[in-house]
């Protein structure tokens, strides 16, 4: 006897509508049938624009935040470097440090610090860790970089979603920029990240598959007619690839990943929300800065790949200390926060901490002369990460050196060049979680084997 096959409807016939046979009208169908609500271009900007990422994150990466001071932090007068020999140079002056000896504190590790008080970045992260501050390592690295300038090729993201760190549920997000000025990518470019500006905007795209359950399929239709109705223009700026297939991909992606965060406990993305379990602590640590605290949570449960905030303020130089202390501080709080987000959730993490140049002092035996102009031959870049069990292991606290002319040694292999330093802080980052293959998938070998040893300071361990 021969077997009788229900003929499956299609979606545009139960929906009641005709057969779609433009490229506008598939579009309205395929786009409408993954779509939850259009109300926020960025939600569909970010969607449309980001890869369908894996299952899981590449193994053994680990959660990695890269905070941008724009403007020109004294990222060297807060960590401060030893000269060549392994001993503080003995002229600040133009570093706001002074003439002669300075006090030294040793933190995390063995990294210095400039003491008694005077890097507020150090006394910032101290008041906020608590015990993590024991299981916390922190390595600085000398280099060069443009003062208040877009030039700093800093940017570590695309190397990180290149060698396969997606988020389960988002590839990346960054907070919008506190600045015009942007930070630049370090060897490959990223995909556009998503954006967001408010805990809801992380809610609403991870909440996508959750309203879509209480739209009828009419509505979906609807949904999708309203995306049709966006000329060619306006396509091209939302999506990279206004295509009918690209968008149902994204979507149904979304869908479905979404689907399954919400069967695990309906989208706990918000640590903030009233029912949250993590309410009391995190409001706890991040207080009114819930912003960075959700971007922390869903980063540190690879809810979200990479996550990079970026800080305006610190083009500090108006003649006095004052306002810089106070922004180094602010720097030094949100790493804090940051750490003992990562303590309190038992997640390791790596903090990358960079800015546009530096600041300087005119010449002054003081130790808190005042900020006058931008001094970018004195800057660096600062590694920190965090281990729920130990200290990371690191055979070194600081790569490169100050010369006495208070610069940069710029023979150092990453003194010279942002982008060499960003590829040094990545290289650090593979060593730290034991995947040295990842530099093998990078478009070019950053450095050689018989380099590595100078660029080196993290390892696991």
């Amino acid at each position: 006897m021969k077997k009788i096959f229900k003929k499956k409807i299609p979606f545009w016939a139960e929906c009641g509508h005709k057969k779609p046979v433009t490229r506008r009208e598939l579009l309205s169908l395929t786009g409408g049938a993954f779509v939850a609500s259009m109300a926020s271009p960025t939600l569909l900007h970010a969607l449309t624009t980001a890869q369908c990422p894996p299952t899981q994150p590449s193994q053994g990466m680990i959660p990695f935040f890269s905070l941008h001071l724009s403007g020109g932090a004294a990222m060297s007068s807060n960590f401060f470097p030893m000269g060549k020999d392994g001993s503080p140079i003995k002229d600040r002056s133009r570093m706001g440090l002074g003439l002669g000896d300075i006090p030294i504190e040793k933190a995390f590790g063995g990294a210095t610090f400039a003491g008694n008080g005077i890097s507020k970045i150090l006394t910032g992260m101290k008041s906020q860790m608590g015990s993590a501050e024991e299981k916390t390592s922190f390595v600085g690295l000398c280099v060069s970089s443009f003062d208040d300038s877009d030039k700093n090729r800093f940017d570590p993201t695309g190397l990180l979603l290149h060698t396969g760190y997606y988020g389960n549920y988002l590839p990346q997000i960054n907070s919008l920029p506190g600045t015009k000025m942007n930070i630049q990518s370090a060897m490959i470019k990223p995909t556009t990240p998503f954006l967001v500006k408010t805990v809801s905007d992380m809610e609403n795209v991870l909440n996508l598959s959750g309203s879509m359950k209480n739209l009828s399929k009419n509505e979906k239709f609807q949904i999708g007619k309203l995306i049709s109705k966006l000329n060619r223009s306006q396509l091209k700026k939302i999506s990279r690839a206004p295509s009918s297939a690209s968008i149902k991909k994204v979507f149904e992606c979304a869908g479905l990943k979404n689907e399954a965060l919400l069967k695990q406990g309906g989208a706990d993305v918000n640590p903030f929300a009233s029912q949250s379990k993590h309410r009391s602590r995190f409001s706890s640590i991040w207080r009114n800065q819930t912003l960075y605290g959700a971007m922390a949570y869903n980063t540190l449960l690879t809810q979200s790949g990479p996550a990079h905030i970026a800080l305006g303020g610190y083009d500090y130089h108006n003649g006095t200390r004052t306002r810089g202390d106070q922004m180094d501080l602010q720097a030094g709080q949100l790493i804090g926060r940051l750490i003992a987000s990562a303590d309190y959730l038992q997640k390791p993490i790596f903090i990358m901490v960079s800015s546009d140049g530096a600041t300087g002092s005119p010449n002054s035996r003081a130790l808190d002369a005042p900020w006058t102009t931008d001094y970018g031959r004195a800057s660096s870049v600062y590694m920190i990460s965090y281990h729920p069990t130990k200290r990371p292991t690191t055979s070194k606290n600081q790569l490169g050196s100050l010369l006495d002319s208070q610069a940069v040694d710029e023979s150092f292999i990453l003194g010279k060049e942002p982008e060499r330093a960003a590829l040094g802080v990545f290289a650090n980052y593979c060593s730290l979680i034991g995947r040295m293959d990842l530099l093998d998938k990078l478009p070019r070998k950053p450095f050689e084997a018989h380099e590595l040893e100078q660029v080196l300071a993290f390892h696991k361990g």
